[in-house]
């Protein structure tokens, strides 16, 4: 994986450098590549969607559908999902583009503990919760503990 192999060889050449990854990164692979290239910190990770213990519905939710195949990148697949089939149930006439973003506009839903709100932007969520890279996993953290990261 590029990115792992890029995080690996600046840490090689010790490079006093904190990185940052996405939720899109395969992570099972990912924590393997740091251990193989023997890197245990500095790397923070963002997620979209909430932590895989979270005690929301919908992530219950997920955990009843997916079972063993729950993990961050399906979490957030099945959100979309539910997103999506939220936004069709509330579509006026036929299924088009301009009824689909009518359907949208403006309203909220409640995807099971979860807001997704479109009434001032087409951007449904704020959330990031951000994890760093201890130890050689992935431990979950406030922004006043991120800010520490950066202030060594």
């Amino acid at each position: 994986m590029p990115t792992s192999a890029f995080i690996g060889y600046a840490n090689y050449k010790k490079e006093p450098w904190v990185f940052s990854v996405t939720s899109q990164l395969e992570l099972t692979t990912f924590v393997e590549d740091m251990r193989n290239y023997k890197v245990f910190e500095n790397i923070i990770l963002t997620q979209v969607v909430p932590s895989m213990d979270s005690p929301l519905p919908i992530v219950n939710d997920a955990r009843k559908a997916l079972g063993i195949q729950l993990n961050n990148s399906s979490l957030e697949g099945y959100i979309v999902g539910k997103m999506f089939l939220a936004i069709m149930h509330d579509i006026k006439g036929d299924i088009t583009r301009a009824n689909f973003l009518a359907a949208v506009r403006g309203k909220t839903f409640d995807l099971g503990g979860l807001t997704l709100d479109f009434t001032d932007d087409n951007q449904g969520s704020n959330f990031v919760q951000p994890y760093v890279f201890e130890e050689g996993t992935f431990k979950l953290h406030t922004p006043q503990q991120l800010q520490k990261l950066f202030n060594q």
